[in-house]
């Protein structure tokens, strides 16, 4: 593990789920990369078991392992602060979430714009009355926890639809099957959850529909790789190989979603599925990874489609929504300080055909 500062080690022999990669790979030393995940482990996440099988982070000499756990964003921002991971997945408010509210200050920054849109969605059963956010007045709408970062922004998507949020209840419901419950027992109007979660709950054969939310809530920055400046300043090299491999991962995905889920029972055998046959289970969780995959994949209409790249209007979206929804008093006056975009050009390095052809030969 890295920390704050470029560590090597020699590659180890029992280096499990990589790809064997090109001679001259084995003749450097591999980085040890800890990525800290603030959630638990799923196949939403498959495109980088997808992107380790197909030799992607060996390639650029990484041995990537990935810490998970349900804590939530603040406790990778302290993680990161002080050593204890090279990367984080981290929610793009929660860095000025806990400047503003928790007085905490953080030498770190966001170099890869992961997510290019929000994960959060609100569903109602196909045969609900619920068709639009106005329709939500007077109802119940569940949520993992009253505490989960996205009820703030909740709130402010009722507000700016004309819908007093304080005659909306909103119910915690927690995950998975507990919240599914609810929905299609009729505790719950609509669910407000991330869209993994949903499709799981589709792909089960529950008809679901959609509710439309405000543009200005869904298409913007969700979700960035951040990383402590120490590690961007002396040790740039490392955040480029990083962010392309993830970028040359995303894009295999998307090239062979079936594959990718191979790839992710192959690695996390414990995570696949026990009931159903392959057929099913496959059909199931492909529809899951094609979810996130078009998030992953999606790029607004006005900018040239580079992986990892931030734009200025992310931020000015984002921070109108936590005004507005009271997540915070004051937006910053430059939000600039929370993300770079200098390693744009080298995440996005590479023979985009190349990576598609070795993801449709995968087996």
């Amino acid at each position: 593990m890295f920390g704050r500062l470029s560590k090597t080690a020699p590659v180890v022999a029992a280096l499990a789920c990589l790809a064997i990669a090109p001679v001259t790979a084995h003749a450097q030393k591999v980085d040890e990369v800890t990525l800290g995940w603030p959630s638990q482990l799923s196949v939403s996440m498959a495109h980088i078991a997808f992107g380790q099988e197909l030799g992607f982070f060996e390639e650029e000499n990484i041995n990537l392992q990935i810490e998970s756990s349900n804590a939530g964003s603040l406790p990778l921002l302290q993680q990161l602060q002080n050593g204890g991971l090279d990367v984080g997945y981290i929610a793009v408010e929660s860095l000025i979430i806990a400047e503003q509210n928790q007085g905490i200050t953080f030498d770190l920054q966001f170099a890869y714009n992961y997510m290019r849109r929000s994960i959060w969605e609100m569903i109602a059963l196909a045969d609900s009355p619920v068709n639009e956010v106005t329709d939500l007045a007077g109802k119940t709408i569940g949520v993992g926890s009253p505490a989960f970062g996205n009820v703030p922004i909740t709130k402010a998507i009722l507000r700016s639809s004309g819908v007093d949020p304080e005659s909306v209840s909103i119910l915690g419901v927690g995950l998975g099957g507990s919240a599914f419950r609810a929905l299609r027992a009729g505790d719950i109007d609509v669910l407000n959850l991330f869209d993994t979660m949903h499709a799981a709950l589709e792909a089960s054969g529950v008809p679901i529909k959609r509710i439309p939310l405000p543009s200005e809530y869904t298409d913007h920055s969700s979700q960035g790789f951040m990383f402590h400046k120490d590690t961007i300043a002396e040790n740039p090299d490392l955040v480029e190989r990083i962010g392309r491999a993830m970028a040359k991962s995303t894009i295999a995905c998307d090239a062979n979603a079936e594959g990718c889920v191979k790839a992710f029972w192959k690695q996390r055998p414990g995570l696949k599925p026990s009931g159903n046959d392959d057929v099913e289970n496959l059909r199931r969780q492909k529809l899951v990874v094609e979810t996130r995959q078009s998030r992953l994949m999606w790029f607004p209409d006005d900018v040239e489609q580079k992986f990892g790249a931030f734009r200025e209007k992310d931020w000015e979206l984002l921070l109108q929504e936590m005004t507005s929804g009271g997540t915070i008093k004051e937006a910053p006056a430059d939000a600039s300080k929370y993300y770079t975009n200098d390693f744009v050009d080298a995440f996005n390095d590479f023979d985009t055909d190349e990576v598609i052809q070795r993801a449709k030969n995968w087996k």
